[in-house]
């Protein structure tokens, strides 16, 4: 074997038995609660309503919810309508600083000629 690839291979395997020892404090680390908020623009895709089914469900709970961007009245709506429907109506959300749509027809057009 190449010297070079024999030491490449030792550096790996040393780095793997360091990520092994450490993980017992990562591990512990993890499991330390900590507060939070979520800052979402919910509404648009599917990702931002999972991620906030996976907080609720987890152990320690989001101490509150913030949207943005685009409609953030409208998405706040949508967060309190699906933490109401998933059991957690006592969640606060509130609606941050974005930008509201004139008519949405126009935008569209606007975005998409024809």
């Amino acid at each position: 074997m190449r010297p070079f690839l024999k030491l490449k291979i030792t550096n790996c395997y040393k780095l793997f038995i360091r990520l092994i020892l450490l993980s017992p404090l990562v591990l512990f680390s993890a499991q330390t609660p900590v507060d939070y908020i979520i800052d979402t623009d919910i509404g648009g895709d599917i990702d931002d309503a999972l991620a906030l089914l996976v907080a609720i469900t987890s152990d320690n709970k989001p101490l509150a919810l913030t949207t943005t961007h685009i409609e953030p009245l409208e998405k706040a709506r949508i967060a309190k309508l699906i933490l109401s429907e998933s059991g957690y109506p006592d969640i606060p959300v509130y609606a941050g600083v974005g930008v509201t749509r004139q008519d949405p027809n126009e935008e569209f057009l606007a975005l998409n000629s024809l």
